[in-house]
């Protein structure tokens, strides 16, 4: 996506997911306000990440079809499975 990421994961312990989460998001603003000459003019992002608790089987299956369908729904892909930055 071009304005937004999604993530399924699993953290191993508490606290790993906002630690990962900083450190990505850092490195991309970083990475990207160098390659557009852009450092020191705001804010990449909208807001904070967010989070949802997956609790069931079925649960997760849904949210992964949404994260992997996401690009299709867009209109950046006519087939999920060759959305390039996707894990289908």
């Amino acid at each position: 996506m071009p304005n937004h990421w999604h993530f399924v994961l699993w953290p191993k312990k508490d606290g790993d997911l906002g630690r990962f989460m900083q450190q990505s998001t850092v490195t991309h603003v970083t990475r990207w306000q160098k390659n557009y000459n852009m450092v020191g003019y705001g804010h990449v992002y909208q807001s904070q990440f967010k989070s949802f608790p997956i609790k069931t089987d079925e649960h997760f299956y849904q949210v992964n079809r949404y994260v992997e369908r996401n690009a299709l729904r867009a209109n950046l892909t006519d087939r999920a499975e060759d959305w390039a930055y996707g894990s289908l």
